[in-house]
């Protein structure tokens, strides 16, 4: 898992990833 995964993960949805889409 990337850094920018695991922030996801624990931040609100605020950006949206191409996998989330």
């Amino acid at each position: 898992m990337s850094d920018a995964e695991a922030a996801s993960s624990r931040k609100p949805k605020q950006k949206v990833i191409s996998q989330d889409e």
